[in-house]
């Protein structure tokens, strides 16, 4: 779907975050969260979530990219001050998806492990995006010595 087209639900579509997940590696990342699903270890909706995060049991969060800015800055503020892990990049539609509901504002894994896979694969992914990055410098210094 291209950028500010309506979705069926009659959101608009926001640009991707810098921080967001790379579009490669969300079917990665989603087989993850369908893997805590099947086991009945995530919480659904921002007030349960809210609630798990205060009993400690949430491990990270995947927050909708287009969820209100104000209320998203603000959730994802007030949940890492306290240590969590917020990951961005997916639309109410695709956490709906991946929850088993229409469409979800803010979805948290409460299994450890599966937390870790997700953070294990937003690293990799920062750390091929600074090689990347570093290659790209390397061979436009190479070319400018050249020249």
């Amino acid at each position: 779907m291209k950028r500010g087209k309506k979705k069926a639900t009659g959101r608009q579509e926001t640009p991707p975050h810098p921080d967001a997940f790379d579009e490669r590696l969300k079917p990665r990342a989603a087989g993850l969260v369908r893997q805590a699903r099947r086991a009945g270890r995530i919480v659904v909706g921002v007030a349960l979530t809210r609630s798990a995060v205060r009993s400690g049991v949430v491990a990270a969060v995947l927050i909708a990219e287009d969820l209100k800015a104000e209320r998203r800055d603000a959730l994802i503020e007030q949940w890492k001050g306290v240590g969590i892990t917020v990951f961005r990049g997916w639309s109410k539609d695709e956490l709906g998806e991946l929850a088993g509901k229409p469409a979800v504002a803010v979805l948290a894994i409460t299994d450890r492990n599966i937390a870790a896979g997700l953070i294990d694969l937003a690293s990799r992914e920062a750390l091929d995006l600074a090689q990347q990055l570093e290659r790209s410098q390397h061979s436009s210094r190479q070319e400018r010595d050249r020249g």
